[in-house]
């Protein structure tokens, strides 16, 4: 009976794992983006050119310098996000009139954005290591710059892929310098060891302010879908093990 009890005892042993106070996360990441506008095929999104296919997606890419504190489940993160959007288009079809007429062309643009996140996670242990985080939060973004790839193969002209950056003074133009977005991401955690936790996971960042300046253009927003990995690095070493168990006694 004694051994009975014993054992018991120690399979109902529970052992939890909380690791509180200040971290640091860095991370990167790579998936797709694509601009939302709402203009179907068949009509002109306001550069002067028909959009004959549905807008693609570009590769995407992020880099994240993040810290945050952690209390309980719950973890507060902020910092610095580079992050690159965009979209491609296979059949635009410029018709203007004269000498043009009616031929194709496409265009990849990318756009950069360095912002900074405020997201709030929720922490759900899956075993002693393990453990997923949903989190959700907003950023501000600075709009730093935009380049364009325009494949001019039907206009027989000897350069065909053009490429351009546009200036300050085009940028400020046509588009606004200050974006705010909506974030969402879920976070697989593996505590490897009391000061390093590694983790991935997928994130969505979709701009909820217009992007563009145009007058004749419907809300223009970026949208980046991207799996990121990184670690986090708790700074102060902080390990609470409680075990709730019976002791037998004689």
């Amino acid at each position: 009976m004694k051994k009975l009890i014993i054992t018991i005892a120690c399979m109902s042993g529970i052992a939890a794992f909380a690791q509180d106070g200040f971290f640091l996360q860095p991370e990167m990441g790579a998936g797709n983006a694509i601009i939302k506008d709402g203009y179907p095929v068949g009509i002109n999104p306001g550069y002067y050119a028909d959009r004959m296919s549905p807008v693609k997606n570009v590769f995407s890419y992020r880099a994240n310098v993040l810290a945050g504190y952690k209390s309980g489940h719950w973890s507060m993160t902020t910092g610095i996000s580079f992050l690159r959007t965009g979209y491609h288009e296979d059949n635009l079809e410029l018709s203007t009139g004269g000498w043009y007429g009616y031929w194709n062309y496409k265009v990849t643009q990318y756009y950069y954005h360095l912002s900074v996140p405020f997201t709030a996670a929720y922490e759900i242990k899956a075993g002693r290591r393990f453990s997923v985080s949903p989190a959700m939060g907003v950023a501000m973004s600075y709009n730093v710059s935009s380049s364009q790839t325009m494949d001019l193969t039907n206009f027989q002209v000897t350069n065909p892929d053009e490429k351009h950056t546009l200036t300050n003074s085009e940028f400020n133009k046509q588009y606004h310098r200050i974006s705010g977005w909506g974030i969402l991401k879920v976070q697989a955690e593996y505590r490897l060891s009391e000061r390093v936790t590694i983790i991935c996971g997928p994130e969505a960042q979709c701009m909820l302010t217009s992007f563009q300046k145009h007058s004749d253009v419907n809300a223009t927003r970026n949208h980046a879908y991207t799996f990121n990995a990184g670690v986090t690095w708790h700074l102060k070493k902080k390990t609470n093990i409680e075990t709730k168990s019976n002791n037998p006694t004689n």
